[in-house]
């Protein structure tokens, strides 16, 4: 609990020093320094789209995807295929 409210003042300090910093920077016409501390909610979701891209990069999962792929190329083919009559009558 303790920790938790010396968290909350240091965090509640760094506000504001940054927005003093903010403040500084607009009467000087310079840009504002970027925030010490992103939101959580921002990093997670940089954190998720990074690995979501890296997922598909990897040669061996490109190899398995290729695969799928052509597999489904081919039973597409084979049910809409010019020997449908064939398939699925028996000879007497």
């Amino acid at each position: 609990m303790i920790f938790q409210m010396e968290y909350l003042s240091e965090r509640k300090e760094m506000k504001k020093a940054y927005k003093r910093l903010k403040e500084l920077a607009v009467m000087q016409d310079k840009d504002p320094p970027p925030k010490p501390y992103p939101s959580a909610k921002k990093g997670l979701i940089t954190q998720s789209k990074t690995s979501a891209k890296d997922r598909f990069q990897t040669p061996s999962v490109r190899r398995l995807v290729n695969q799928l792929k052509n597999e489904k190329d081919v039973l597409l083919q084979d049910r809409t295929g010019g020997s449908a009559n064939q398939d699925n009558w028996i000879d007497e």
